[in-house]
């Protein structure tokens, strides 16, 4: 529910408390005993969607590094261009320090596909409209500083395999860890990856909101490339509150609120809210001020959240395989500005389906075929093992090393899929199949298996 706190109030939908549950361990920090993100000891909350959007919702939680207080954020973009408008393999990244107003703090994502009636249209607790089938995303963002102007993005990217968006390293970076300095973004954009740009105004309110969709190669009728001359680019699909002035300074507010459709909605908080309700309390920490205490409620203006019916509002025809998300903060209200903090996070809102071959006795070579396409598996991308299974019309070969190999389809949308292993090598015979599911005790979910043709 958009509704601009975090506290469940008993309405119809969840609220984020509902969504995320304590880290094993987490007790709350304290202003006299304070554990940030920075820190290795920093326990931050785990997603707990059941009971949420039909039980098959995903939700991801990012506890970014603070700056401030002494504090050096591990993870900040780097010397070079780094803007929305730039290839995400040609940023770069490292340890530094931003100004208050572009410090991230907690950011967080809920994406759930909605069974019929779940909202009702026109109430003003649950004011995004939703059909059967539409792909619903909610975000929801906590700032340090509520009373300046300051610029945040929220970037989803679909690409798997070695599209797949990354650090080249783990953080913090390192510069001679794997090759010369700067640290560098790893993978690619593809199309309908989303970008969700908001700005807040001096005072704190939401002054602008825009998305975006990416476009690598044809611009759809209408369509105008933002910030470049040609495809690549981003074409804006959205946009509220989006005039400026000369001084680029917007009508504060402005960008609260729902389009007419009632397909994006977003809201900050007019006044204090609280992370406890007496029985329950967020299990995460909130931070506030230049020395970053521990906050338990947070001020008008320090929270902001946002739903959008992906479905309506971009024309989507089947539900979005996003795979990561990364927040971020930039300098101006421009797409094209510099961007200064950072944190990605994974964002899975499509099946996978894994292909294990298990040897006994040696290794050898086995073909299959199926009905996966590149989009499950991208050119260029790799086995278990890293080699090139010479994946081509869904057939591909699996070499086991050490009696092992596997593959991996990721962005597998609900449907029927069709793996099944070609005649065997001579000498070889297959002796067990099975098939298991991410379900209670690994059990098989909704899959056939068929032994002897070695079909799933």
């Amino acid at each position: 529910v958009v509704q601009a706190d975090i506290m469940d109030n008993e309405k119809e939908f969840c609220d984020w408390e509902n969504i995320f549950s304590p880290g094993e361990g987490w007790n709350p920090g304290t202003p006299g005993d304070p554990v940030y993100p920075n820190d290795p000891a920093y326990i931050p909350p785990v997603p707990s969607v059941n009971g949420c959007g039909g039980d098959n919702g995903v939700a991801v939680f990012i506890a970014d590094d603070l700056s401030s207080s002494n504090l050096s954020d591990r993870t900040t973009f780097s010397s070079g261009s780094n803007k929305n408008v730039d290839f995400i393999n040609t940023w770069t990244w490292g340890s530094g320090n931003t100004p208050p107003k572009d410090d991230l703090t907690n950011a967080y994502a809920f994406a759930t596909q909605i069974p019929e009636g779940y909202f009702s249209d026109g109430s003003p607790d649950e004011p995004v409209v939703a059909a059967n089938g539409d792909f619903l995303l909610y975000l929801g963002l906590e700032r340090t500083r509520s009373n300046g102007s300051s610029y945040v993005d929220f970037e989803f990217n679909q690409g798997t395999g070695n599209q797949a968006v990354s650090l080249d390293q783990t953080i913090p970076c390192d510069d001679e860890q794997l090759d010369d300095p700067p640290c560098e973004f790893v993978g690619e954009r593809v199309d309908d990856d989303l970008l969700v740009l908001m700005s807040f105004e001096n005072g704190g309110s939401l002054g602008f909101l825009s998305a975006f969709s990416w476009r690598q190669t044809e611009l759809d009728t209408g369509e105008v490339c933002q910030g470049v001359a040609n495809p690549p680019c981003w074409v804006q699909t959205y946009s509220k509150g989006d005039e400026v002035d000369e001084n680029g300074k917007g009508t504060p507010g402005a960008g609260e609120g729902c389009n007419l459709e009632k397909t994006l909605c977003a809201f900050n908080n007019k006044n204090t809210i609280f992370k406890s309700d007496g029985d329950s309390t967020a299990p995460w920490d909130s931070f506030e001020g230049s020395k970053n205490d521990p906050i338990t409620t947070l001020p008008a203006n320090a929270f902001t959240e946002m739903g959008l019916n992906l479905t309506e509002l971009q024309g989507l025809e089947e539900i979005p395989c996003f795979n990561t998300v990364m927040f971020k903060t930039r300098s101006s209200h421009s797409l094209p500005s510099e961007l200064k903090d950072f944190g990605l996070g994974s964002f899975i809102t499509c099946g996978r389906v894994v292909i294990e071959k298990v040897t006994v006795g040696g290794d050898g070579t086995f073909g299959f075929s199926s009905d996966f396409t590149l989009d499950h598996f991208p050119a260029g991308s790799t086995t278990d093992n890293g080699t090139d299974p010479t994946f081509s019309g869904g057939d591909f070969d699996l070499t086991t090393q050490s009696n092992f190999e596997a593959i991996e389809f990721a962005s597998v949308r609900p449907g029927t899929y069709t793996v099944t292993e070609d005649d065997l090598p001579t000498g070889w015979s297959l002796t067990d199949l099975s098939c298991s599911g991410p379900g209670e005790d690994d059990e098989p979910l909704n899959a056939t298996v068929e032994y002897l043709g070695a079909t799933i």
